[in-house]
This record gives C-alpha cells, structure tokens and sequence, in this order.
C-alpha cells in the first residue's frame, strides 16, 4: 500500500504542479494582451496549419529560433499529424519511447491546455522559460506527516497523511505586483 499511496501522491503534484503552470502562464498572456496590445499572441482562430506556429515564432523578431518546446492540445496534434507535419525521434536515438517534433520543436500534448469556444491555445518555450524551484520544508513533521486516528474508520482506524510543499515559480521577463 505504501508504494500505491507514493504513486498517488507523485501524481496529484504532478497535475497541481502543471495546473499551476497553466495558471502563470495564462496570467502572463493576459497581461501581454492587456498592457501591450497582444505583442507576444498569435490568434489563429479554432484550427491550427504549418504557418501558425511560424508566425507566432517570428513574433520574437530574429530571436525566433531560440524556441524549443511546443505545449499543445491533442487536437491540435492531430490537425498536425493529419498534416504528416509530425517527425519522431527514434529510441535508439534517445533512449527512451518515441518523442514528437514538429518543426523542430518538441511536442508536448496536454488536453488541460486551454480551449474557449472551439479556440485552442498553444505554449512556445525557449530554454529556461519557466524557473521552477522545490524549496525545503522546514516545518514539524517535514514534508510528510501522518495522523493516525483508530477510533474512526468503525474502528479499523484511519491514516490520514498530510503533504507539504514549498516551490518558486517564475516566468523570466514578469514581476509579481503587490495585489
């Protein structure tokens, strides 16, 4: 049971840890759209072609090779490979399963991307785009604790296990403002 609760836990932190970067990263485009007129936002409406993501990476002028990651939507995935507009790395050259590209950049597929009306959203990075820092946990009990209550349970007893976590995410370029 140990290793199945372990497992759990790792996947909550995961998708908390991705929910949360969905939500800075939708801050950050609402902030370029409101304060300078959606410099960095490319809108392409509700399907996705091999020109979008070109456009978009020459929003950075002659920095537009400097991307490489691509955060996207499954159905934007399938409007590329129905393209034939998807490359795979093979494992032998990797070390691992089969990885996609598109252009260059590597793909990752994610249906928590936002979708508003049939209009998906897609995230370009650069390298050190996003700094993610996991901090110590200096509190009693670190950042494990257990909470044994036999009584409860009708009278097998309950084991609840409190997680927690201190982390520093940040988008280079963004400042946080005292709200």
């Amino acid at each position: 049971p140990q290793k199945l609760i372990v497992r759990r836990q790792t996947d909550y932190w995961q998708r908390a840890n991705k929910l949360t970067l969905l939500g800075i990263l939708k801050g950050v485009i609402a902030d370029n759209v409101a304060n300078d007129a959606g410099d960095l936002v490319r809108i392409t409406g509700a399907s996705i072609v091999d020109t979008d993501i070109i456009e978009a990476a020459y929003l950075m002028g002659d920095r537009a090779d400097k991307f490489k990651t691509i955060w996207m939507h499954s159905k934007q995935m399938k409007a590329l490979k129905l393209a034939d507009l998807i490359d795979y790395v093979p494992p032998s050259e990797q070390g691992g399963p089969l990885i996609p590209y598109y252009m260059g950049l590597r793909a990752v597929i994610d249906d928590d991307i936002p979708v508003a009306a049939g209009v998906y959203t897609a995230f370009m990075f650069k390298d050190k785009a996003i700094l993610w820092n996991e901090l110590p946990v200096n509190s009693e009990g670190g950042p494990l604790e257990f909470d044994r209550k036999p009584r409860q349970g009708h009278g097998g007893g309950v084991t609840e296990m409190v997680a927690r976590r201190h982390f520093v995410a940040h988008v280079p370029g963004t400042r946080f403002l005292d709200a």
